[in-house]
Formats: structure tokens, C-alpha cells, sequence
């Protein structure tokens, strides 16, 4: 395929969004696309490769692999000793270990699976995986394990068929993420088969499996159209937005009419300027180290990148990137250095050489002799959840009422915990103290959704349904006298916050009219940082443990005070025994009561309950 510039510019076009989406430019709330058109240029480019080998009778899967490996390994390898020494420098040991599994992941392209078991994309303790980022590589490289066997297959086979057969995956694959963005978010984001279609479209564009357009002024307008789209997307978009599903279809289709029109045009043109093309000339390393920089950052210091630190992290990113394109990247593409076999040899030694440096941290618990026994024992505090959390707490699936678990005396629950993951070790610290009274407390959490009625947050359609059905399971439930609803109200997901205060009224308005006595805890002081590890941090710095404003949760305590007292309903306020004038406390003398940046530790929980305990015994 004849060199194209503006292909190198539209890579430009990708790289720019995602790096100041993640550098923390709020203006480019959907940046995150930018992955999207790689996607699409990757099927485009690479795609026509293989067919051309294929027609041809030259092609080789080790030559494609050679091809593969030289293009991706090298940098990819130099970034990963780097990120892995400073990490191992920096991370407290759970962290460490961690990370040792997510390097074997990305070592063996494998790390959308590590991540789909660990993280959310858009979880803020996302943004301290360094490894992260790697997800989408390891997409691409396992759809290219699988389509030049593939394509190689129908060629062989069914020649005649080859577009019907790349169109046929490619609706699947699109139906699939179109009905996974909203069933199962996080395994369309992370997995292959719901991402196939974005690779394919590309592929479909490259191969000339879609019209010819000669009309000049057509090709114009289309190309431009495409252009327009994507850059929508990035100030429009924004993480909330259930993805990729069909939302994907905006920037990947403009890709693709860019690719498709784009060569001659005002469009092409336009990508084409010099600055646009270096900037894709570096792009691939450009990915590869911006993520690990900011993600130690954030890590280290406990804070979101803004303001002249996000300029700084973009330039930084832009040197480091040109280092490697020009030092690392460019090197190894001449296929006159290094011969056929030792780039094989040197790139599968690589793969196992990260695999056992990355098995060190899970094997030695993340090497926690760099750090002093008091140091360790406050960053493990992040384990300070329910035992049971796994199994009682609802994240995309919704157990049923009547299956839920109960904390304390089983045979006589009488206690209700009610609401999002907020409530999960309070219905753990308040079973330990029912179950010596012979009662037992009901779990009935669900992440990122309160306890109110008809109300949607964003991303969790299968809210509302949730609620009605554990209102009636408790007006069917006389024994279930006594409900504690509980909500984080900070979130994002769920907008309209005086709504939601309003709304968990109306809810213990209905329990007070079914009989039951009602406990609304309310918001907690935000930590704005992981607790466990900023005390780790403070620890080992010598300094005072760290303490936050109560000025969200005070204006939530504000609110719900203006609603009529009942004798029934009790709102009990955490900010009463958590703050004082000098601020909230996020830990005490043994230890963090949170163990992350906004829920309680079992510990935590614990202080709460015996805050208020007289509400239920």
C-alpha cells in the first residue's frame, strides 16, 4: 500500500484526544475515541497487507509476525522496563503485586483479560494501573493472531465470498457490542469479540469492499463529514456515555469516510501538515509512554493531573515519544537489521523474560521488605472490605431479593441495608453486633444504585427495576422491620443531586407508610484520594495522616435537614463523629476507615454503627 500522509495526520487526529483526555483537559471529555480510530486505522492499513500476500500466494505467518513483532515489541518492551523499575520503586506492595500481574498480561497480550477482572476503564483508581493502557493492544494482537488465518481460510476456500464473509462478522460483532454496551459494559469495552467490527471496518475500506466514490465534490463533503465526526465526538462524548456499543459507530464510521474519500481532498490536505504527521509518526510511542507517567504521578502524590502538570505530562510524553520512535522504533522496522529468525527468538525471549519479572511481585506479596512493617500494615488497609463483598454485593448483576445475604442471627433478620456499594460493610460491621442480640441483617447493595424509585443513573438501566423489586420483597416481609438506606452522593453517574436527596426521602416516606422504621445514613466526608495509600505515603514521609474538608457532605446534612422531622425516620450524619473544625479524620490511630477514596473499611463501618447503634438495639 502506497504511503499516505494524511493516514499518518489522522493518526494524529487519535493519539492527540486520548492523550489530553487522560492528562486531564476536561474539555476533551471524549478523547477516549481516539482508540477507536487506531482501531480502524489498524484494520485499514494492515488488512491490505495480508489480502495483497494472500492474492499473491506470499504470504507467511511468520513473515506476518516478523512484520508484527518489529513493529510493536520494541518500544512496547523498552516501555515496560521502564514503567516496571520506577514502580518498583514507588508502589506499596499490594500495588506491586498487582502490577506484576498486569505486566505478564501485557507481556503476553493478555491484558484486556487481566483488566476485565480487575478494573473498570473509567474507575478512578483506573488511572494508577500504569499497564492500563495496553488493553487495547492486546486486542489488536489477538485479532491479528486470528484474521490472516481467517482471511487466509476463505481465500482458500470460499474465494468468491470473501467480502459476504467479513460483512457477516462485522454485524455480529457490532450487534453484539451494541447489546453488550448496556448488558455487559465492561467485557464489550475490554474483549476482542465486540471490539472485531472496529478492526473490520477499517479492513472492509481497505479492501474495497464498499462503493467507489468518484463524484469529486462527493468525495469532498464525505471526507470532511468524517473529519467533523470524530472531533465531535471528543468534546461531545463523555465516559458516562455506555461504550462502545453504538455510540463507537460516530468516530468509527468518520474514520473510515475519511480513509475511504479522504485521498486529493481539503481533508487530506489538512492532514497532511507536517506538525499532524509527526505527531502520527510517534503516535504508537507516543500511547505506549504518556499512561505509565501519568499514572505513577497520580499515584505517588494522590492527585488528578490539572493545570501546568498536565502541560508539563504532555511534554514530557512528546520527548520521550520522539526518543523512542527515532532510537527504538525506527531501528528495528528495517528489515535489513536483525534477520528473520533472531527478531523471533529476541521478541518471544522478551515476552518470557517480563513474565518472570512481572511473577515476582504476586510472588513475594509485592516485595514489602522495601518498606517498614507500620508502612505495609496501613497500605493493606485496602483490604479492609466485607469477607462476603463478592458474593453479596450486586455490580451488574442483580440478585434477587429473596437470595440476598444475611450478616448476624439468619433465622431472624429483621434488619434491612438498602442501597449502593456504600452499604456493603455497614450490613457486614452491623451484622457483627446484631448477631449476639439474635438478629439478622440483610444485604440488599447494588453499585451505582441508590435506594429511590424511578431513577435511572447513568450506565445502570437495570436501576429502577432493582428498587421496586426490594420494596416489595420488604412490604411482603413484615419481620423486616427496620431499613437502612444508604447512598454515595457525590457521583457523577447519578446528575441531579438534590433529586437524589429528594428521592431517598421519598423512599423512607413509603417504608415509615409500610410501618417500618427508617435510618438514612448520610454522605460521607470525600477523601478525594485512595486513604490507605495517602496514609501509607504520610507514614513513611514522617508526616501527620491526612484529613479532608467536609464541605459536600455538610451541604448534603444541610438538605436533608429541611425535610419535616418524623420519629421514624432518623438521618444519621457521619460528618458528626468523622469531622471536627480541623476537618475530617480518614483513619485513626490503628488504622484507615476507608479503604479507598470514598467507601468505609470494615473498620470504618464498624465506628459508624457504634455512632449509631441506640437507632436499632
Amino acid at each position: 500500500m502506497k504511503h499516505r500522509d494524511d493516514v499518518d495526520g489522522l493518526r494524529a487526529f487519535a493519539i492527540i484526544p486520548v492523550l489530553l483526555f487522560h492528562a486531564g483537559f476536561e474539555q476533551f471529555s471524549g478523547g477516549f475515541i481516539g482508540v477507536d480510530v487506531f482501531f480502524v486505522i489498524s484494520g485499514f492499513l494492515i488488512s491490505r497487507i495480508v489480502f495483497d500476500d494472500i492474492a499473491a500466494g506470499n504470504f507467511s505467518l511468520a513473515g506476518f509476525y516478523e512484520r508484527r513483532i518489529r513493529r510493536i515489541f520494541p518500544a512496547l518492551f523498552v516501555t515496560l522496563a521502564a514503567t516496571t523499575a520506577a514502580v518498583s520503586i514507588i508502589y506499596l506492595p499490594r500495588d506491586l503485586a498487582d502490577y506484576g500481574g498486569s505486566l505478564i498480561s501485557a507481556a503476553l497480550s493478555v491484558s484486556n483479560f487481566f483488566f476485565l477482572s480487575t478494573v473498570s476503564y473509567f474507575d478512578a483508581d483506573a488511572a494508577t494501573k500504569p499497564l492500563l493502557h495496553t488493553w487495547s493492544l492486546s486486542v489488536e494482537e489477538q485479532f491479528y493472531v486470528f484474521f490472516p488465518v481467517f482471511l487466509l481460510a476463505v481465500w482458500r476456500f470460499a474465494r468468491r465470498f470473501v467480502a459476504h464473509a467479513l460483512w457477516v462478522v462485522w454485524a455480529i460483532s457490532l450487534a453484539a457490542s451494541i447489546y453488550g454496551a448496556i448488558e455487559a459494559p465492561r467485557f464489550t469495552f475490554f474483549m476482542l469479540p465486540t471490539r472485531t467490527w472496529e478492526l473490520l471496518t477499517g479492513a472492509l475500506v481497505a479492501l474495497n469492499f464498499v462503493p467507489v466514490v468518484r463524484n469529486g465534490r462527493l468525495r469532498e463533503a464525505i471526507s470532511l463529514a468524517g473529519l467533523a465526526a470524530i472531533v465531535a465526538c471528543v468534546f461531545i462524548y463523555t465516559e458516562d456515555l455506555p461504550f462502545p456499543g453504538a455510540a463507537a459507530l460516530v468516530p468509527v464510521i468518520g474514520t473510515a469516510l475519511v480513509l475511504w474519500c479522504g485521498q486529493g481532498t481539503a481533508a487530506a490536505r489538512l492532514l497532511s501538515v507536517r506538525a499532524l504527521v509527526f505527531v502520527g509518526l510517534i503516535s504508537y510511542s507516543l500511547y505506549l509512554v504518556h499512561w505509565p507517567i501519568i499514572a505513577i504521578y497520580e499515584y505517588r502524590l494522590g492527585a488528578r493531573l490539572g493545570g501546568w502538570t498536565s502541560v508539563l505530562v504532555v511534554l514530557i510524553s512528546v520527548l520521550l515519544a520522539y526518543a523512542s520512535w527515532k532510537w527504538v522504533e525506527r531501528p528495528f522496522r528495517n528489515r535489513a537489521f536483525l534477520s528473520r529468525r533472531t527478531v523471533l527468538a529476541t521478541g518471544f525471549g522478551a515476552m518470557a523474560a517480563a513474565s518472570l519479572v512481572g511473577a515476582v511481585g504476586p510472588a513475594t506479596g509485592g516485595l514489602p521488605m522495601r518498606f517498614s512493617p507500620e508502612v505495609v500494615a496501613i497500605a493493606n488497609a485496602e483490604a479492609d472490605v466485607s469477607p462476603r463483598r463478592a458474593d453479596c454485593h450486586s455490580d451488574s448483576r442483580a440478585i434477587a431479593p429473596e437470595k440476598s445475604c444475611i450478616f448476624g442471627e439468619a433465622a431472624n433478620p429483621a434488619i434491612v441495608v438498602w442501597g449502593d456499594s456504600h452499604g456493603v460493610e455497614l450490613a457486614y460491621a452491623l451484622g457483627e453486633v446484631a448477631n449476639p442480640r439474635g438478629v439478622g441483617v440483610v444485604e440488599m447493595t447494588m453499585s451505582a444504585c441508590p435506594p429511590v424509585l424511578n431513577f435511572v443513573p447513568l450506565g445502570r438501566a437495570k436501576c429502577p427495576d432493582r428498587n421496586l423489586r426490594v420494596l416489595d420483597y420488604i412490604a411482603a416481609t413484615p419481620a423486616l422491620s427496620t431499613v437502612v438506606l444508604v447512598a454515595r452522593y457525590d457521583v457523577d453517574a447519578y446528575q441531579d443531586k438534590p433529586a437524589l436527596i429528594a428521592g431517598i426521602m421519598d423512599t423512607a416516606h413509603r417504608l415509615s407508610g409500610l410501618g417500618r422504621k427508617v435510618v438514612i445514613l448520610s454522605a460521607l466526608p470525600y477523601a478525594g484520594g485512595q486513604v490507605p495509600r495517602m496514609a501509607a505515603f504520610a507514614a513513611l514521609a514522617g508526616g501527620p495522616t491526612p484529613m479532608v474538608n467536609a464541605s459536600f457532605a455538610d451541604w448534603v446534612d444541610e438538605a436533608f435537614r429541611e425535610f419535616p422531622k418524623q420519629d421514624d425516620i432518623t438521618i444519621v450524619e457521619p460528618s458528626s463523629f468523622l469531622c471536627t473544625q480541623a476537618g475530617c479524620a480518614t483513619t485513626q490511630k490503628d488504622g484507615p476507615l476507608f479503604f479507598d477514596d470514598n467507601h468505609l473499611s470494615v473498620k470504618g463501618a464498624r465506628l459508624a454503627v457504634a455512632n449509631f447503634l441506640d437507632e436499632f438495639f
